[in-house]
């Protein structure tokens, strides 16, 4: 029998608990031989060789020609707390702020600069992992979208799955994402985004909240802009600009027009009679229950509302296309008059935006009546390996197409019946890109 000695039980016990130890080497900061400086001032200890270790970007500038590889304080572009993020990661292989069950919106700057960092750096998986931890917080709490893309937008090098899954999340479900919010993180908005977001034709929103979101933008300014009397100016003349140019006022109700919209001082006298005018006409023509109050996706290649369409010839969803992410969306089969001897009456499923890649599933009498709701889930999560499915009624989920080019998709439907009309009843909340 082998004598173990002692010498063995103090390796294996050192080896059994290495990453403790590593994990105290950081908490303790003993030994530590180098300091980084954030771009805020905050100082973060640290040991050369485990930075070198997990980084190659860190070993050229610990280790090699840079002038900072003979200094004790290293200064890094990024701010203290993403510091404290990345240089945990290398210690421990987690990020503990990406542990929290809830993201303060005070913290998205923070979550979308270490997406950007981790990048820097090449940690692809800390990079992945700051990436679904963001996209989960929007997933669960819609509040966080507009946090996040304002970050996001600020923050250069950070990562676009985060603008997409936030704007998803506002496009699907914008009272969710926006009403609510608080208004300094509104106010916060830069230009660009604001207007990304109010110009975005596939929102499904009440235009009167478009406006109303615009005209809280205009009573700014940010934290971080001066009180002048000329800068609120600036800003109430550029949503006067964006309203002129995105928001539709005849969509707008009577009331709405009355009660927010004139006291408002952010459309001319003109645009208000053409608001008003587009009321009158409906009224003179017995047609008041006809305003169309909601924005929302158009049929492409007909024009017409997604409320209910019926032509005979293929179309697509005029909208954002989906090329990555996991997609779920309704249609409602609005009416339905058997066709027995029509075999191949309507296709529904997915085209890319040009319209000449198809990946469609025939629906016969036998498959869907009037009142039939198919829903299609489109998971492009893995590359060059996406499927499409659907289900009917709640009945279990079929598959259309496996292994799926990852291009890029839009709803589409193929309707050779007059007897048909489908509409489309919009994306489930849970998509995400």
């Amino acid at each position: 029998m082998t004598e173990i000695t002692s010498d063995q039980v103090e390796k294996e016990v050192l080896e059994a608990i290495l990453p403790l130890a590593i994990k105290h080497l950081h908490l303790s900061g003993e030994f530590s031989d180098v300091t980084l400086e954030g771009t805020d001032g905050e100082h973060v200890q640290a040991h050369r060789i485990i930075l070198a270790a997990r980084s190659k970007v860190f070993k050229k500038l610990l280790f090699g020609d840079f002038a900072e590889a003979k200094d004790a304080l290293v200064p890094v572009g990024f701010e203290g707390n993403v510091l404290h993020a990345i240089v945990e990661y290398c210690y421990t292989d987690k990020v503990s702020m990406c542990e929290e069950t809830v993201c303060d919106p005070y913290m998205t700057p923070t979550i979308v600069s270490l997406s950007a960092a981790a990048d820097y750096f090449e940690f692809p998986t800390l990079r992945k992992y700051a990436v679904e931890y963001a996209c989960k917080q929007i997933m669960e709490f819609k509040l966080l979208a507009l946090p996040f893309l304002t970050a996001v937008d600020l923050i250069v090098g950070s990562d676009p799955r985060i603008r997409e899954c936030a704007i998803n999340s506002i496009q699907t479900d914008y009272t969710g994402s926006i009403v609510g919010l608080e208004s300094k993180h509104i106010t916060a908005l830069s230009h660009s985004v604001l207007e990304s977001i109010v110009s975005d034709n596939a929102i499904f929103v009440d235009e009167i909240l478009l406006f109303l979101l615009v005209k809280q933008w205009s009573q700014g300014p940010t934290m971080e802009e001066s009180e002048a009397d000329e800068q609120q100016d600036d800003r109430k003349s550029f949503a006067s600009a964006l309203i002129a140019k995105h928001i539709r006022c005849d969509r707008i109700t009577y009331f709405g027009l009355s009660e927010t919209v004139v006291n408002s001082g952010l459309l001319t006298t003109e645009q208000l009679f053409e608001a008003y005018k587009s009321h009158a006409e409906l009224a003179s023509n017995n047609n008041s229950q006809a305003l169309v109050t909601k924005r929302m996706p158009y049929w492409a290649d007909s024009n017409l509302p997604v409320a209910v369409y019926r032509a005979n010839a293929p179309t697509r969803l005029r909208c954002r296309a989906m090329a990555s992410g996991r997609h779920v969306w309704s249609i409602e089969i609005v009416t339905r008059q058997p066709r027995p001897s029509l075999c191949c009456d309507m296709y529904l499923g997915v085209c890319n935006p040009a319209g000449d890649k198809q990946h469609w599933k025939r629906f016969d009498a036998a498959s869907v009546s009037a009142g039939s709701i198919v829903t299609f889930t489109l998971d492009l999560t893995e590359a060059e390996a996406g499927s499409l499915s659907y289900s009917v009624d709640g009945r279990p989920t079929v598959v259309i197409s496996a292994n799926i080019l990852n291009l890029s998709f839009v709803p589409a439907v193929h309707i050779q019946s007059a007897g048909l009309s489908v509409r489309f009843k919009g994306f489930d909340p849970s998509s995400y890109f």
